[in-house]
């Protein structure tokens, strides 16, 4: 299981805003998860492999909020500007089927209603790339190309946080190019990493 640094970092910053409002436990817990992170499942920074995305779930009060990022190309079959009317097409089509929450993520339990979601496309100037061939790998004639990853958020809010107890992750059957999924998610009891895939697409939060 590998994780990457900016994904943990970026956990890191969205959790800042708990340990203001958390008890010791909690974060004491925070600091355990990072030192997982940090020791067992990171793997170089920068690493962009096609069918592979990050997504982090972080869980504080009655707010559930989850940011998952998959290189373009998985989502749109291409990583270069959208020039062409096709191209944009395919761009429009893209944020239309993130927008389709519902299908996307399954909260199971706590009463949870989606609040909002936003779509963010980002360019990696430079790109090592990942020769895990479980993850699979990128072709050599597309190794010059630009490297885009799209990162969408989605913030939910729950009546009954404590009832929450999984969330079903659907976005293989939308995206089909998307494989696997390296997941971290904390709420204020518990902390976990795993890697989706669409035959193990559950996560399990207690």
């Amino acid at each position: 299981m590998e994780i990457s640094i900016n994904d943990a970092k970026r956990l890191q910053a969205r959790l800042i805003r708990f340990t203001c409002l958390k008890s010791i436990c909690f974060m004491s817990l925070l600091v355990g998860l990072l030192v997982s992170l940090s020791s067992s499942y990171v793997y170089a920074a920068n690493v962009h492999t096609h069918g592979v995305s990050t997504m982090t779930i972080a869980v504080d009060n009655n707010i559930v909020d989850i940011t998952l990022t998959t290189p373009t190309s998985d989502l749109v079959g291409f990583e270069h500007r959208a020039h062409s009317e096709s191209n944009k097409r395919a761009i429009k089509e893209m944020n239309t089927v993130l927008g389709k929450v519902e299908e996307l993520f399954v909260l199971n339990g706590g009463a949870c209603q989606f609040v909002s979601h936003r779509v963010d496309i980002f360019e990696q100037p430079e790109i090592q790339h990942n020769d895990d061939t479980n993850y699979g790998q990128i072709d050599e004639h597309r190794a010059n190309e630009p490297h885009n990853d799209v990162t969408a958020y989605y913030q939910f809010n729950c009546e009954n946080m404590s009832a929450l107890s999984s969330i079903a992750v659907k976005v293989f059957t939308l995206f089909p190019s998307i494989h696997h999924i390296r997941s971290m998610w904390i709420t204020d009891t518990h902390q976990g990493a795993v890697t989706l895939s669409v035959k193990n697409n559950m996560i399990s939060l207690r």
